[in-house]
């Protein structure tokens, strides 16, 4: 999540806030997720929620386009001091701040530096060539291993190059979705602590 303080008050909480607006499940049962990296970019957004507007954060190093969407579930708050973070399988590109109504299938558990970031994994519940795809164990094995490799390798030049060489980024582990909704309740419950006086 970015921030831009130097925007200042007469402009900073002047739009509406989709992490408070929005809620984390829709009518149907999917997560709204919020778009800030569309599938296919080199390009690192992340979504200022107090000003309404996608930043872009920065160029990946690597020369690994994102393989998913990526975005954050409104109403969340992670162990990473973040809103939680979701990707979801795609047939076509979105754009940043497109607003998803994700099925979740399962989560993958990372750690980014030893900082647990884990990720939930979706489909897009309007996109009917998924409708067959209710568990990550529907997902084929290759595709696993190649998003395992796109996550643990596409920071490998970024730590090179700041000379952090002792960093790196692991997948622990890919589980169902039983697994997701227990983390999604658990940063429920953070988000209302956190937010609870706001």
């Amino acid at each position: 999540m970015a921030n831009i303080p130097s925007l200042g008050d007469s402009y900073l909480n002047t739009m509406p806030n989709h992490q408070h607006v929005l809620p984390t499940f829709d009518e149907d049962g999917n997560v709204n997720m919020i778009v800030e990296i569309p599938q296919g970019t080199f390009n690192k957004y992340e979504y200022v929620l107090e000003a309404g507007v996608i930043k872009l954060d920065r160029v990946h190093f690597e020369t690994h386009p994102m393989p998913l969407e990526y975005g954050v579930i409104p109403q969340t708050w992670d162990e990473d001091n973040d809103l939680l973070d979701v990707m979801s399988f795609i047939t076509h590109p979105t754009f940043p701040g497109c607003l998803i109504a994700a099925r979740v299938i399962g989560i993958m558990k990372f750690k980014d530096s030893g900082e647990t970031d884990d990720k939930i994994v979706c489909v897009p519940a309007d996109d009917y060539r998924f409708d067959h795809v209710k568990s990550i164990k529907d997902i084929q094995e290759n595709i696993i291993l190649e998003l395992t490799h796109y996550w643990e390798s596409y920071k490998d030049l970024q730590f090179r190059i700041h000379g952090q060489v002792e960093k790196s980024t692991k997948v622990e582990g890919w589980l169902d979705a039983d697994e997701a909704m227990k983390v999604i309740q658990k940063c429920q419950e953070a988000y209302k602590v956190k937010f609870a006086k706001q």
